[in-house]
């Protein structure tokens, strides 16, 4: 009999319950996802000719104007024969033409034999940042556990996805080439030895010359 009274208790005492327990920062992930999209494009060059023909250049420059090619695009130049003479010098138009539309800043260099004889083929590679699914309000409203809100780190991830000039930078940093210390301390060294080419002179406090200057400029 006992029992049967206390279960409405129990039952209100359950209705009341912090829902908070059941929801965790890891139920609302911020993770920015980076998609990589691949795509090619083929140059035609005239048989045993390394310009890029007319036709051929106002084709490349419209597929980089509708978003072909991008500036933060990474991007490979395959060809049948890498090594040779004239295949250097079609990358060379190539990637003069490339970079007078703006793109191609830099370019590796593949030997592929599948490719055809008189062509060259652009591999592109491009990374799409996503941002997680922001607002997020998924946390209940009623909190006792001090928890952070559901709505936590979207501002900061929202942010580096569209800032991110190269998405694929957040997959994997870029090499980082570090600096000579002991060169760049021996040019600092040099301009304040007055070695360096176009260092000026800086009068001493302790001879005339000092005080006739700030006389001066007084």
């Amino acid at each position: 009999m006992r029992a049967k009274l206390l279960l409405p208790f129990f039952a209100l005492l359950a209705g009341c319950a912090d829902f908070t327990t059941q929801w965790t920062p890891d139920d609302s992930p911020k993770a920015i996802r980076v998609d990589v999209a691949r795509s090619s494009y083929e140059v035609r060059f005239a048989a045993g000719s390394a310009s890029l023909g007319p036709a051929e250049t106002t084709r490349l420059a419209r597929f980089v104007e509708t978003g072909g090619i991008r500036p933060q695009d990474r991007i490979a130049l395959e060809q049948a024969d890498a090594l040779g003479k004239l295949a250097e010098r079609r990358r060379d138009a190539l990637l003069k033409a490339l970079r007078t539309n703006g793109v191609g800043a830099a370019a590796s260099v593949a030997m592929v034999p599948k490719v055809g004889r008189d062509r060259v083929v652009i591999e592109i590679e491009r990374g799409v940042a996503a941002s997680p699914p922001c607002p997020d309000w998924s946390k209940p409203p009623i909190d006792y556990s001090a928890q952070v809100s559901s709505n936590f780190g979207c501002a900061t991830a929202s942010n580096l996805a569209a800032m991110a000039a190269d998405p694929t930078d957040l997959l994997h940093a870029q090499p980082n080439a570090r600096a000579e210390g002991s060169v760049a301390a021996g040019a600092v060294q040099g301009y304040h030895d007055h070695q360096a080419y176009g260092a000026p002179q800086a009068p001493s406090p302790y001879s005339t010359d000092f005080y006739a200057t700030e006389t001066t400029s007084q």
